[in-house]
């Protein structure tokens, strides 16, 4: 059930980029300015299909699911900007509004859930941390709106802490405590750390109940990375691995993961995908080349206003947990934020 909502904004996205591109085609609207996220594009995709065509000829075994789930950062990238190149621009302000609106509904979900189920935390997009994440690009956007709603603020702080996201709070406190120390305003970051004390409690009794380390998937999937890192070659470092051959046939820190995901997608053996970290996969599937060009394009974008730097900083900080922009539900409102609201500070 939690995988429902997940499914029908992929379906979603799936009908309307083919429409906004057959759409743009027949309008003759259809065009890119350079940019350094073309290029960025245009050297994934190299880098992804030479891999494979070098593969195929080999007569490798590849295995198509983990090919398609390693695709789908070219696919987001490049449907948020035929989205950018053929929209209007969203205001800082409708921006922040989206962010109450989904707020809402993470409150309510949460209520539904309590009350019939006696879960404490919402799934609105399917996981928690991924409502926790969007609910926070939005927040980048309010907090530098003048003179915006406090109850708004609250609003979308409220439904962050009620996600119970540990990274999630984390950007929080991160991003209210810097917008606040750069306005000379300490004492409100004493207020959101007391506000935040309930949520830091619930995590801290899910936490202590947690036996091994290793029974936590985000220090697992590091692990496996540590070891499996040093099995890399030199070409494998720099371009990535080739997506649908396996990594390793056999992990022993990631057997469920290779059970439950790899295999019952009909792919053997440990994949790219498999691992939840952003930095991770990407590094995995496009090389430490493409990683270090995509940095510099969020840094690069940071340093045009405020609320890109506060969008970057959560950007950093939660792709060690979570795949950012392997995300249906949260890499396409990301994109937009960094290339399609006009910062204007309304």
């Amino acid at each position: 059930m939690d995988n429902f909502s997940k499914i029908i904004v992929e379906m979603s996205i799936i009908c309307v980029f083919f429409y906004v591109v057959i759409f743009s085609l027949v309008k003759k609207e259809f065009f890119f300015r350079r940019s350094n996220l073309f290029f960025l594009i245009f050297m994934m995709s190299a880098v992804f299909f030479v891999k494979l065509i070098v593969a195929y000829y080999d007569n490798e075994t590849i295995y198509y699911f983990p090919v398609i789930a390693e695709f789908k950062p070219i696919f987001f990238l490049f449907f948020g900007m035929v989205i950018i190149e053929t929209s209007k621009k969203i205001s800082l302000k409708d921006f922040a509004d989206l962010g109450c609106v989904f707020s809402t509904f993470v409150i309510i979900d949460l209520i539904i859930r309590y009350a019939l189920f006696g879960e404490l935390r919402p799934g609105v997009l399917s996981e928690s941390n991924y409502d926790g994440f969007l609910i926070l690009i939005c927040f980048c956007a309010a907090i530098n709106v003048d003179a915006y709603s406090k109850l708004r603020l609250l609003l979308m702080v409220i439904a962050t802490l009620a996600t119970m996201s540990k990274t999630g709070i984390i950007c929080l406190l991160v991003i209210f405590a810097i917008d606040n120390i750069e306005r000379f305003k300490v004492r409100k970051v004493f207020i959101m750390l007391l506000i935040s004390l309930p949520a830091v409690y619930l995590i801290g009794e899910r936490i202590s109940n947690i036996d091994n380390i290793l029974s936590i998937d985000r220090f697992v999937m590091w692990t496996s990375f540590i070891t499996l890192f040093g099995e890399l070659s030199f070409i494998d470092i720099l371009f990535g691995t080739t997506p649908g051959i396996p990594l390793r046939l056999y992990d022993d820190y990631l057997s469920w993961f290779v059970i439950n995901q790899s295999e019952s997608n009909g792919a053997l053996g440990l994949h790219a995908f498999n691992y939840h970290s952003f930095y991770i996969r990407y590094f995995l599937s496009y090389g430490l080349l493409l990683l270090i060009l995509l940095i510099c394009f969020l840094i690069r974008m940071s340093l045009k206003n405020k609320f890109l730097r506060y969008i970057t900083i959560i950007v950093f900080l939660q792709s060690f947990s979570l795949g950012t922009f392997y995300l249906s539900t949260v890499s396409l409102p990301l994109l937009i934020a960094y290339r399609g609201v006009h910062y204007d500070r309304a």
